[in-house]
């Protein structure tokens, strides 16, 4: 019998312990590929197997998690080296959306599998890596809470690179509480994870200001979505919250950069040729055109780009003082099937789509937590997404969502997990 102690709200957890943990001890943990584990094959959803002595030791998250006896479940599905938001992988095959019992639709990526896994119960926390929208893309599509934490405050040490400009790892939950506490566990900070939750929950919303109604984040989203936005902003905004019309035209910005091509083609293209040159011809069809592609990018048009965003980084800070929090929409699009993302070009248009709420948040340089805004309704499982510039706001105020905006219910049916994550 396994005694756990958990904060208040927490969701329980499924493990098999056969020791009693420490208050502050973390269980049931699913990993994915990407942040390295002793002895475990790591693929990176590629189709071959990466060199043992290189990527199979434990990165500094995952030797936090063992200290704490945290137990590691398993590996989950994810998109090839991680670049993609559908969740496609054509050498392993693609999750199994579980709010959907009809039809194969998308799970969301790049952390495909490890929504699903919160789902199917076998884990309470989740990692991945967040890029472009890769922790909060999946758990958007799946109805679960994601974080996405300062890039650098997290080592990426023992996680195979997409972009090492952007790249930072990230976790996924069922709860923003389940978010909140594990974050305070595995932070070399040394956050004390019941203070952290317990300062969350009783946090005073008065006079909080939430900045909402960005035309670029708001517009062209599909049927439901930003109403169920606006309606979980609403909740907030009558517990005492101060809702701000907004503009940030720097995320429209940034994205543009994104859709020029951004920088993870070019820096993964790097890591092949420097590490892996053999798996170039053996890419997920729906990646490689972008991967091959990117070597005529020349230098001065990479160093261009990322000028360009650090101005925009720049210019946007005294808007993003103007305010605690943004609110939107994680997501303009409902989970697509997968039928839709079978080829190069319609993954490549859909993609775009898919993370055109979430790259911003990357190439600015904030912080983000997504959380559900609705349950499955006529096809749309909607999250909110809530962005900081500041590590106090995030952990503060990303907690108290946690009891002011709807609950998930569990899903009509769980069994389509088992299938693929």
């Amino acid at each position: 019998m396994v005694r756990i102690l958990l904060p208040p709200g927490a969701s329980p957890l499924r493990t098999t312990v056969g020791v009693e943990l420490q208050a502050d001890c973390l269980a049931g943990i699913r990993v994915r590929n990407s942040p390295g584990r002793t002895r475990d094959p790591c693929f990176a959803g590629s189709s071959r197997r990466l060199p043992a002595q290189r990527w199979e030791r434990d990165g500094p998250l995952v030797a936090t998690l063992r200290r704490q006896l945290g137990v590691i479940t398993g590996k989950t599905h994810m998109v090839e080296f991680a670049f993609g938001g559908t969740g496609r992988n054509s050498h392993h095959g693609s999750p199994y959306n579980p709010w959907d019992a009809a039809a194969h639709r998308s799970v969301g990526g790049s952390s495909s599998g490890a929504g699903v896994s919160l789902l199917e119960g076998s884990a309470l926390l989740a990692f991945g890596s967040d890029t472009a929208g890769s922790v909060r893309i999946p758990v958007c599509m799946t109805g679960n809470a994601g974080l996405k934490v300062t890039i650098g405050r997290w080592s990426t040490e023992g996680v195979v690179p997409l972009s090492f400009t952007f790249d930072t790892p990230g976790l996924l939950a069922r709860s923003v509480c389940d978010l909140a506490f594990g974050f305070a566990a595995l932070d070399p900070a040394g956050i004390d994870p019941f203070a952290l939750v317990a300062q969350g929950g009783a946090r005073d919303l008065t006079g909080v200001r939430i900045g909402v109604g960005d035309p670029f984040l708001w517009r062209d989203c599909d049927a439901g979505i930003a109403e169920a936005v606006q309606e979980a902003v609403d909740t907030l905004v009558r517990a005492g919250a101060v809702a701000n019309d907004f503009t940030l035209p720097e995320s429209e910005a940034a994205y543009g950069v994104f859709l020029d091509g951004g920088l993870s083609a070019i820096e993964l293209r790097s890591f092949l040729d420097r590490e892996l040159p053999e798996w170039l011809d053996q890419l997920d069809p729906v990646i490689a055109l972008a991967v091959r592609h990117a070597e005529s990018l020349s230098a001065r048009e990479y160093l261009a780009r990322i000028a360009r965003l650090g101005i925009l980084s720049r210019t946007a800070a005294p808007r993003l003082a103007a305010v605690d929090v943004i609110a939107s929409p994680t997501l303009c699009v409902t989970p697509p099937l997968m039928s839709e993302v079978a080829d190069a070009d319609s993954h490549l248009r859909i993609n775009r789509r898919i993370v055109r709420n979430t790259v911003a948040v990357n190439y600015l340089g904030d912080i983000a937590c997504a959380r559900p805004a609705d349950t499955w309704r006529d096809g749309v499982v909607v999250a909110v997404s809530l962005a900081f510039t500041e590590f106090e706001a995030a952990t503060g105020k990303a907690s108290w969502q946690k009891s002011d905006t709807p609950s998930l219910q569990a899903p009509r049916q769980t069994t389509l997990s088992a299938r693929c994550w």
